[in-house]
C-alpha cells in the first residue's frame, strides 16, 4: 500500500465439507487463536509500532502470556489437542 506495507488477504468459505465424514463443518481461522501465534503477533506489532504506540500490543502480549501460563495449571495443553 501507500505506506510500503504488505497486506495479505485470504478469503475462505465459512462452511466446508469434512474430508472424512462429508458433513458440513464451520471453518475457524484457528491460527489466530493458537497461543504461539497470537502472543508473538502482539509482540511483533509492539516492536514494529515502537514507542508509546507499541505499549498497547505489548500489554496484550503480556496479558495472554500470563493467561495461558495460568490456564496451564488447570488444564494441560494436551486436553486441547496440542501436540506440545
Amino acid at each position: 500500500d501507500e505506506s510500503g506495507r504488505l497486506r495479505m488477504v485470504n478469503s475462505q468459505p465459512w462452511v466446508r465439507k469434512h474430508p472424512v465424514t462429508g458433513e458440513k463443518v464451520f471453518f475457524v481461522h484457528i491460527n489466530v487463536l493458537v497461543k504461539e501465534s497470537m502472543v508473538y503477533d502482539y509482540e511483533r506489532t509492539a516492536v514494529l509500532w515502537g514507542g508509546w504506540r507499541g505499549l498497547v500490543p505489548l500489554a496484550y502480549g503480556l496479558y495472554y502470556r500470563a493467561l495461558f501460563a495460568g490456564l496451564s495449571f488447570f488444564w494441560p495443553e494436551s486436553s486441547f489437542g496440542s501436540s506440545s
